[in-house]
């Protein structure tokens, strides 16, 4: 069958039609973007099914890796101004297990603290975040916050 197959493909041409299918129109450049805008990019990217995404979905998660690593605070406003413009659940879920799921520290959990009593919509999403593996302060610092709002 895979002799059959090969005999008729076009591999080139799906080639060509793969990279074409991955290449944007127009390539995110997440460090020079405002936070509204890496919001909005975010919402869109994380919109689109499987099939459909093209390398700026994975620009968008090397950025957000990054930001984790190399400033917590600008990956922790990116949360808000997400959550600022995005209602749609699961979307929120994807936020929540992925992007605020990832941030939150020892280092971070103070301002996680903070916005989480400014706004019941951020202490809303962290009902949908993971961790049990944490550690036994910063577990029950998270306990404190999500209450009853645990998905």
């Amino acid at each position: 069958m895979k002799q059959r197959i090969q005999a008729i493909a076009d591999l080139k041409g799906w080639k060509a039609d793969d990279i074409a299918r991955r290449t944007p129109k127009q390539p995110l450049e997440c460090e020079a973007m405002t936070l509204p805008e890496l919001a909005r990019a975010w919402v869109e990217q994380h919109s689109k099914s499987d099939c459909d995404r093209d390398d700026n979905f994975f620009a968008m998660m090397d950025y957000e890796s990054e930001l984790r690593g190399e400033d917590p605070d600008r990956a922790i406003d990116l949360i808000v101004a997400i959550l600022e413009i995005e209602t749609n659940p699961a979307l929120l879920s994807l936020l929540a297990a992925g992007p605020l799921e990832d941030v939150i520290s020892m280092e971070t959990i103070d301002r996680i603290e903070r916005e989480a009593h400014a706004s019941d919509r951020f202490r809303d999403l962290l009902g949908g975040v993971w961790y049990y593996r944490a550690s036994d302060e910063l577990r029950a610092r998270l306990d404190a916050l999500v209450g009853e709002n645990r998905r």
